[in-house]
């Protein structure tokens, strides 16, 4: 995920056969980075992406799903058919297997002696939970990440520079511990917006979100066990135990 670059295009391919099938030259991949098939083809919204059978719209986004309602990846064509990997085939999911991508950002002008500083985010969610729950918890955290580094400017290019001071771990107090379920995260120091969660201690998410202010009360209709309350910062990420009964 790119946080503060306008993402220009954006492609997925797997083991196949030619033109869909990983990049193996400059120009494969120079295409690919402008959102076109290795052979120099455009991409068009639906189906595999290839064949212009589902719609004749070019595209540079492949399998947007309802994340580009303004139709930017269509050149600001509007399709109301969601497309996902799950309709891809002839309206059914495409086969399981490897995925790997490649996504570009918006080009633009880079003068002699200037510079270009982006940050990106790598997500990932395993909760065991059907797959769309996992899709929807990427969404989510995705968001709040998003919200975390638009609010904050310890991140590299928020300093414009290509690593960050060394700076104190997030402190924070978790009362009453025992609890019933209504609990007070009080942060101790930073002034940076965190993210707030509650895990099980299987890892499963219970409770997420972003916290602006020192002190967080947090209503968790949980079973009575041992839990996870982890704080995040720009710079940091702090757990420590929360017993409900």
């Amino acid at each position: 995920m790119s946080l503060n670059q306008t993402l220009d295009a954006s492609i997925n391919f797997k083991s196949g056969f030619f033109p869909t099938s990983a990049p193996s030259t400059d120009a494969d991949r120079w295409n690919f980075m402008n959102g076109l098939w290795t052979d120099g083809s455009s991409m068009f919204y639906g189906g595999n992406g290839y064949n212009a059978g589902t719609t004749t719209i070019p595209t540079k986004i492949i399998y947007p799903g309802d994340s580009d309602p303004t139709g930017i990846a269509t050149g600001g064509t509007i399709i109301n058919d969601e497309w996902w990997e799950f309709n891809a085939s002839s309206g059914a999911p495409n086969p399981p297997g490897d995925r790997r991508g490649l996504m570009s950002i918006a080009p633009g002008h880079l003068m002699a002696g200037s510079m270009i500083c982006t940050d990106y985010v790598f997500l990932f969610n395993d909760d065991d939970s059907s797959s769309y729950d996992n899709v929807q918890n990427i969404l989510n955290i995705a968001d709040a990440v998003q919200i975390l580094y638009d609010n904050s400017s310890d991140f590299p290019c928020g300093n414009f520079i290509a690593s960050t001071p060394e700076l104190e771990p997030v402190e924070f107090s978790v009362f009453p511990n025992p609890s019933k379920g209504d609990i007070t995260v009080q942060l101790a120091n930073g002034s940076d917006p965190v993210i707030i969660e509650v895990r099980d201690m299987m890892g499963r998410l219970i409770h997420s979100e972003i916290s602006q202010t020192a002190s967080t009360q947090l209503h968790l209709n949980a079973p009575a066990g041992v839990y996870q309350v982890v704080v995040q910062s720009p710079h940091s990420k702090v757990a420590k135990s929360l017993v409900i009964q």
